[in-house]
């Protein structure tokens, strides 16, 4: 038995092993990640409760009092979703949107006064070709912050945006 055809054989087994685990080494590196048409990659939610409330008792110099109390309650549920179409550098998509429920109550000795009103916060962000050198971004807000004037008194304001934004980059 000639023990150079063994020694060349398996020097042959033993590069071509080395060159297979090379390859599959490097085929992990080379794999693009899978680009889907649309996918939806996050999804965050907000959701908040809060009630304020204030009561007051004035006596009079006859013996009688009065009493004035005043409530508040918000309710907020609010959804954002992040997502892109045909490739995340093409087309990014933010938007999100839900509900607020504002009930106000206003009691007196003489009258009371009850307010409902339900609103809604929407919000989007569309941003075209982010990483190239001609960016343009589109944006709606519609929100309803509350803006507090003392401890338990507040109102309801709304707020609407529309823009867009665009630039040239010199790379």
């Amino acid at each position: 038995m000639d023990m150079s055809v063994h020694g060349g054989q398996r020097r042959d087994r033993g590069l071509i092993v080395g060159v297979a685990w090379l390859m599959l080494g490097l085929s992990g590196i080379c794999l693009a990640e899978e680009i889907a048409p649309f996918r939806l990659t996050g999804i965050e939610g907000d959701v908040s409760l809060s009630y304020l409330s204030d009561s007051q008792t004035q006596g009079t110099s006859g013996g009688t009092s009065s009493t004035y109390a005043i409530s508040n309650m918000q309710e907020q549920v609010f959804l954002n979703t992040h997502s892109y179409f045909y490739h995340p550098n093409f087309l990014k998509m933010d938007l999100g949107g839900g509900p607020l429920w504002v009930q106000n109550q206003v009691e007196s000795d003489t009258s009371s006064r009850d307010d409902h009103e339900t609103l809604y916060n929407l919000t989007g962000r569309l941003s075209f070709l982010e990483q190239k050198p001609y960016p343009l971004t589109i944006y709606y807000d519609h929100l309803n912050p509350t803006v507090s004037t003392s401890l338990t008194q507040s109102f309801v304001q709304t707020n609407t945006k529309t823009g867009a934004t665009f630039s040239r980059r010199n790379w």
